[in-house]
């Protein structure tokens, strides 16, 4: 569990407490910032340490923790802030209109 992502309208859902869903998010609905510590968060937000970088052409591929889950995912270029290290503290930022939800 890396934490509550709050999807309105057309796209919500219920879902009972404890129900496992998997997440399948839309690169392009990705925006990685370096984690400030004036930096106001807003929901849809999450917060992690950088594991691995890696580039695989027009995208990073980033290993994060975040809270004590390992999270894999792909961010264009376009969508990361400024260069990303392992041991960095970053926030990602996901649209839920890129979100699609399934059930476990």
């Amino acid at each position: 569990e890396i934490g509550r992502l709050e999807i309105e309208g057309a796209n919500s859902c219920k879902f009972s407490n404890g129900t496992k869903v998997t997440l399948l998010i839309d690169e392009v609905g990705v925006k990685v910032n370096h984690l400030l510590s004036k930096e106001v968060i807003s929901r849809n937000y999450f917060n992690g340490v950088v594991r691995s970088v890696s580039f695989h052409g027009t995208a990073y591929e980033i290993n994060t923790w975040i809270r004590n889950s390992c999270f894999v995912f792909r961010a264009p270029v376009d969508q990361v802030s400024m260069p990303i290290s392992p041991g960095d503290h970053i926030s990602l930022a996901i649209n839920p209109k890129f979100v699609r939800i399934l059930r476990q």
